[in-house]
Parts: C-alpha cells; structure tokens; sequence
C-alpha cells in the first residue's frame, strides 16, 4: 500500500475530488477541485506555474450561462488565458466588480494551502479524472508522462506520482505506465444519470483503496471529534446535509 503526504485532484471536474474526499485521502479544498475546462498538459503547466495567473480579473469573460445548481446559482465565467471555467464561484445576477474580491480571495487561499502543503511533503500523488462524456482530445500516455514530469521539474525535492482515470465500455484494467504513473481504465458513467458527465463515485472509490494518505495524529483527533458533534446534531435535515459534506458515517 503507498502512502503519500499529499493528494489532490488535478481535473477534470468535481467527481474527481468527490471520489477523493468519498475515500478519505483529501480533507481540504485545492484550485482544481470544482473547475472545468482546460487539457491535462494544460493544467500540468498551470500547477508548474505555481498557478501564476490562475484567476486575473482581465482574463476573465461572462458566458452569459448560469450553472444548473438550483440552490447555488452561479454565473459561469471562463478565463481566457488557460481555459479554466469558474461555474461554482460567482453569485448569479451581481456584477464581477462586486463578486471579484472574494472569489480570487477564496482561490489564493486554496492555492496557498496546496503549494505549502506540496513544499512540506516528500512524495503527493495527483489524480484525474476524465469524464466519461469525450469532448476534447484523448490524453494519451506520452501526454501523462510529460505533463507529470512538468510538474516533477518545478518541484524537485517532491517525489511526483500521477494516477490517471479513462471511462472505458470495453477495456477494465489497470496499466502502469511508468513507475509514477497509473492508468485506470474502468465503465464508471452513472447509467442511471441522463447527463454524460456523471459518474459512479463507488466505482471509482474502490480503485484508490489501496492508497494511503499520511494525516498528522493531531488532525485525525480534530477530524473524529468534528465527525461525532456532526451525528448529535437534532435536527435531521441539516445533521444529513452535514454528514453528505463531510462524508460522515452515520
């Protein structure tokens, strides 16, 4: 079983960190985890970059869309500049002036949280997720052996690992790419979803438990302690809302 110091999603889209947070590897938020757009090399860069440039109010442009989310509507705004789009950040029907500050204050904190935390560590383990619908290029593995090693490159005191998921019908295997990098592939489209990008989480869970994340002694009393004052909470709705946040058991 390998253990790692960090890990965090580096795409595509939430389900990635969902499935990491469903199997306890992440407990914090990190730039990538409710994005959309922008290739993997492309965010390989980015995180190279130390996400220079990551959320430039003069790179930023309206859609004119607003995310499905009946209880957090959104404006979505795509950034030019790397292609990311932001569809769970923006209030809907308020000025960017007005949303601005506390957005780009929101990511520089999660940026901050993520470069410490890869400095602090000796091995982190990124993980991506495809989704199953096919919309951009497929990522090959001479893709996944350069955009890891770009990210090897800017953090040379990291030991760099990536394990990469492809929906696949007809091939379920794993293949290990090269001695940092895996590659999943796995039918884990949600067939009870009209929508082509979600997925199964359980599915994917089941992939990572044989991954390790290594959590300070101090955090998991915290963590266990957060869990138990989330089931006694009385009120029913918000103790389920809770429990769903946190991926508590009940």
């Amino acid at each position: 079983m390998q253990k790692y110091d960090l890990i965090f999603s580096i795409g595509e889209a939430c389900s990635c960190t969902s499935a990491l947070r469903g199997a306890k590897l992440q407990f914090a938020s990190y730039p990538f985890d409710w994005l959309w757009g922008a290739d993997f090399i492309c965010r390989c860069k980015i995180v190279a970059s130390r996400f220079s440039r990551f959320i430039d109010k003069k790179d930023l442009e309206d859609t004119y869309q607003t995310n499905l989310d009946k209880d957090n509507l959104c404006e979505i705004y795509h950034n030019k500049y790397n292609d990311l789009t932001f569809n769970h950040d923006f209030a809907a029907g308020r000025p960017l002036d007005e949303t601005y500050p506390a957005v780009s204050e929101k990511y520089a904190r999660r940026i901050s949280r993520l470069l410490e935390s890869i400095d602090k560590s000796q091995r982190i383990l990124l993980v991506c997720i495809e989704t199953p619908v096919k919309n951009h290029d497929i990522v090959d593995n001479k893709d996944l052996i350069r955009g890891r090693q770009i990210i090897a490159d800017a953090f040379p005191d990291t030991v760099v690992d990536l394990l990469y998921f492809s929906n696949s019908n007809s091939k379920k295997q794993t293949e290990q790419v090269s001695d940092h990098i895996t590659r999943i592939y796995d039918d884990y489209k949600d067939k009870h979803s009209s929508l082509d990008y979600i997925v199964t989480e359980k599915r994917l869970i089941k992939h990572l438990r044989n991954i390790k994340l290594n959590i300070p002694l101090s955090i998991r009393i915290k963590r266990k302690i957060r869990n138990v004052l989330i089931n006694l909470i009385p009120f029913k709705q918000i103790r389920h809302n809770m429990q769903r946040k946190y991926h508590v058991k009940k």
